[in-house]
């Protein structure tokens, strides 16, 4: 029930505390945005990494990790349908040990969900935000605050000490080797806006949209209020240089918001502002489905607890198969949590001992054993051996496939010339399997 979470959120360079407080900080390091951090509740840890794009004034995030049972998470920037899990590169979506951690895409954000009620989401750009349940009240610590519902107290430091917004971001730093030289900036040498930038940009053809009582934002307005939202946009485009893409950023961030608390707005987007094209197969909707069918889940509209959305919907006869929309037919398969696309082979552990090689369509070879054959390629032909024979073995070890055999041993028929298939040996994993003729003694491999 996302009512009774509550969310921080984090963009460029524009924070909101669980406690509801506002707060600039353009540090490009990485920090903990939030952790738990007091009683006996499920242990996780959100750090961000944030870097400088055009303007020095302006820090954006780049890269989410998320420290969840025993367990490491990222989420990368402009990458919306695959992330790392442990190391190893993986496609939404991806269900951890029997569903306990849920990584999926809803919208135009990758999100990482947990069986305690954690959820972590990203838009693969700018904006993260981060969701817990009323159970870590007064346990949190790092960037989000300490969500005791009171926004005067949450720039303490790991010490416990309150201070200014730039001392306390700068005390949540996670310390790496290649970070030497990343804090953030205070006062003026953040960068000011003229009165004159603040004019331009506050019109109502830009930033000034947002609060508009008649534009495609108003039914918003009394759920959700503009004010903040207006004065990042303003001295974002003022920083960065009034660039398109980033008014783009700060009206598709309030629109999400207030599509989260359930509002449906008019479809501002269009071929001068903001418009979204999307990829092959699919479609935009400015009211898209939040939990889209995928090839691991094609039931998920049913029952879909998260609100309607702004999404690139697959047409009609199509699902997702990580970032593409393809036919059912072409899905690929999953093995212990993780997807794999149509005709992907993928080695599974350091031994090769294992392989998930989801395919289309399954090669067949057929002896009806009376002499007549047919091979994988579909060339038909006539055998009359009656020795015992290798109807299909794997050639190359060097593959990491499972290796196997199947053999047919043959005998003569009623004294004529020609033979049927009497016993048919398995051998695979160390095991011989004897399947003995009974009445026509076909044979099949797939």
């Amino acid at each position: 029930n996302h009512d009774s979470l509550h969310d921080c959120a984090l963009g460029d360079p524009h924070y909101k505390t669980f406690d509801g407080n506002w707060y600039d900080f353009q540090g490009t390091c990485t920090y903990v945005l939030s952790q738990q951090c007091g009683w006996d509740l499920p242990y996780y840890r959100v750090e961000g990494s944030n870097e400088h794009r055009g303007s020095t004034h302006v820090s954006w995030t780049r890269l989410v990790k998320v420290f969840v049972y025993n367990e490491t998470i990222e989420l990368t920037v402009n990458i919306l349908f695959y992330f790392i899990v442990n190391g190893v590169f993986a496609v939404t979506p991806f269900f951890l040990n029997n569903g306990i951690v849920h990584v999926h895409v809803s919208g135009f954000s990758v999100v990482v969900s947990t069986d305690f009620g954690l959820e972590v989401s990203y838009d693969t750009h700018h904006y993260v935000k981060i969701q817990v349940p009323p159970s870590y009240q007064g346990a949190t610590c790092g960037l989000c605050g300490n969500f005791n519902n009171d926004p005067d107290d949450d720039f303490q430091t790991p010490e416990g000490e309150v201070v200014s917004a730039v001392v306390f971001g700068n005390s949540w730093k996670v310390p790496k080797d290649d970070e030497s030289e990343c804090d953030g900036c205070e006062g003026p040498d953040c960068g000011e806006c003229t009165e004159e930038q603040v004019a331009v940009f506050s019109q109502d053809r830009l930033c000034g949209i947002l609060q508009d009582t008649t534009g495609p934002f108003a039914a918003c307005h009394q759920e959700l209020s503009p004010d903040h939202f207006v004065t990042n946009c303003v001295f974002d485009m003022c920083l960065e240089g009034g660039q398109q893409h980033i008014l783009c950023q700060a009206l598709t961030v309030y629109s999400t918001q207030c599509q989260e608390k359930g509002i449906e707005l008019i479809n501002w987007r269009g071929p001068d502002l903001c418009e979204i094209v999307c990829p092959d197969n699919s479609h935009f909707e400015s009211q898209g489905t939040g939990c889209p069918v995928t090839c691991v889940n094609n039931d998920s509209l049913h029952d879909c607890a998260l609100p309607s959305q702004e999404s690139c919907i697959c047409d009609e006869g199509y699902v997702l198969s990580g970032a593409d929309c393809v036919p059912l037919q072409e899905c690929g398969c999953s093995h212990e949590g993780y997807y794999f696309h149509s005709g992907q082979t993928v080695i599974l552990d350091q031994d090769c001992e294992r392989v998930c090689r989801p395919v289309t369509l399954y090669g067949t070879c057929s002896g009806s054993g009376d002499p007549h054959y047919l091979t994988f390629d579909g060339k038909p032909y006539d055998f009359q051996g009656t020795c015992r024979y290798i109807l299909v073995t794997l050639c190359d070890s060097t593959t990491g496939l499972n290796n196997f055999s199947v053999e047919a041993k043959n005998e003569p028929w009623q004294g004529l010339p020609v033979s049927v298939t009497a016993e048919v040996f398995v051998h695979l994993w160390g095991i011989e399997i004897l399947m003995t003729k009974q009445r026509h003694g076909e044979v099949m491999v797939s």
